[in-house]
């Protein structure tokens, strides 16, 4: 797979937002937990590759993972979200478009491409063990 990604370009830029594209999609469809389990040992040496840490790929995945979740066609975690505030979807729609473009995505976005947001804490945590 590291192969195949880095035969179209080797540009990281480039392939941090095909990762990003890949995980939204298929999160738009698929479980997140089936995901996780296919997709993280299936890109790990594309991560590897492109000199990403694998905490920042985590993040990336579960981020990208949780807003295709909540866009349709699939939804799950809208659907779950309706079913439990008793709410209907096309009510829910249009805030959570908003929230999507002005909120969800931007964060996204920096916690793809600024390393900093995604490994602040975790490197806290390794300074305090050491």
């Amino acid at each position: 797979m590291a192969n195949f990604i880095t035969s179209i370009t080797t540009n990281k830029t480039a392939i941090l937002l095909m990762l990003v594209a890949l995980f939204f999609v298929s999160g738009m469809f698929f479980d997140a937990n089936v995901l996780t389990l296919v997709l993280t040992p299936l890109l790990l040496p594309t991560a590897k590759a492109i000199g990403l840490d694998y905490i920042q790929l985590g993040v990336i995945l579960f981020a990208s993972l949780g807003i295709g979740a909540m866009t349709p066609p699939m939804a799950q975690n809208l659907f779950i979200a309706c079913a439990t505030a008793d709410v209907s979807i096309k009510e829910t729609i249009k805030p959570l478009c908003v929230f999507r473009f002005l909120g969800a995505l931007p964060i996204l976005l920096l916690v793809t491409f600024v390393p900093q947001l995604s490994l602040w804490l975790p490197s806290l945590l390794v300074k305090g063990a050491a």
